[in-house]
């Protein structure tokens, strides 16, 4: 009996959110594959191929020695390297997001593109619609590679390079003297539980959330 390939999902316990959407019973069908998923990569220790989603923390360099690594990243790379691709993008009025499936190297984002795909968002999608989208994209990015793996091919990242910072609660604040209108983009890709939208008024802090109207 052929040995089947390991393949184990590394996700981070501070942007979890993915895991609701995911379930190891969407790739059930893959029997050439055994699956796992963990949240530190530190309890990684028999697999052969690491594929990290929103892992936002260092990987060792001898985990890059050790496994084939890739990620999963929404942008249309060498741009939006970093960090919130997705909300980077929609703050800048994008509909149609890019999301790149490409090999892990030391430098962050830096790697070989193997498959590239979109997904598209509404004006009017909060941050869960989006989410909801983003790990549809995801899911279809990941059957894809297993359809093909190993026969992939790799292409290294040509253009502009642009990096996004780390945007923190600090990326949620509104100006109270502009208008919803323009601060829109904020209010419905800030997490009402984690990250919500504030302002700040006679020296006191007011925290928003938004909804939308259950029909």
């Amino acid at each position: 009996m052929k040995k089947k390939i390991r393949i184990t999902f590394l996700l981070d316990k501070k942007n979890i959110w993915f895991r609701s959407y995911f379930s190891l019973n969407e790739i059930k069908n893959f029997k050439k594959y055994k699956f796992d998923v963990k949240d530190d990569v530190t309890k990684i220790k028999n697999t052969d191929i690491i594929i990290t989603i929103g892992y936002c923390k260092k990987i060792p360099q001898s985990f890059l020695k050790k496994f084939k690594i890739f990620l999963i990243h929404e942008s249309d790379l060498p741009k939006d390297r970093g960090f919130s691709p997705v909300t980077y993008q929609i703050l800048r009025g994008k509909k149609k997001i890019p999301i790149t499936f490409l090999t892990l190297e030391r430098e962050i984002d830096t790697g070989s593109i193997i498959l590239k795909d979109f997904f598209h968002t509404q004006d009017t999608d909060l941050v869960d619609d989006i989410r909801l989208k983003q790990s549809l994209a995801r899911i279809k990015l990941i059957k894809k590679f297993l359809k093909i793996y190993p026969n992939i091919k790799l292409k290294k990242q040509i253009g502009k390079v642009t990096y996004n910072t780390y945007r923190g609660k600090k990326g949620s604040l509104i100006n109270i003297n502009k208008s919803i209108l323009s601060q829109f983009n904020i209010l419905r890709t800030s997490d009402n539980h984690l990250y919500p939208s504030y302002f700040y008024f006679k020296n006191k802090k007011f925290i928003i959330k938004i909804f939308k109207e259950q029909l």
